[in-house]
């Protein structure tokens, strides 16, 4: 848990980091770089993250499974309500 001006690519790392890696890591832009990309690999991982529009080299996002995203994001949007 961070505060809420704490933005969560500072703490991407601490949440990466689990004993037993996901097929695909899915974030949104925000997520955007490098490094992150690179950790979500190096786990083994598969990122599916969408480039930013000012990116100078687009990277590979499955649009498959990134529209999947929706209901986890939906799932948070319930629990906030209560």
């Amino acid at each position: 848990m961070t505060g809420g001006q704490v933005h969560d690519s500072q703490v991407v790392e601490e949440v990466l980091n689990t004993p037993n890696p996901a097929f695909a890591v899915s974030a949104d832009k925000a997520y955007d770089s490098q490094k992150v990309r690179q950790q979500i690999e190096d786990e083994g991982s598969l990122p599916v993250i969408p480039s930013r529009s000012t990116a100078t080299k687009k990277a590979y996002c499955p649009k498959r499974i990134y529209r999947q995203r929706h209901k986890i994001e939906n799932y948070f949007c319930r629990i906030k309500d209560w």
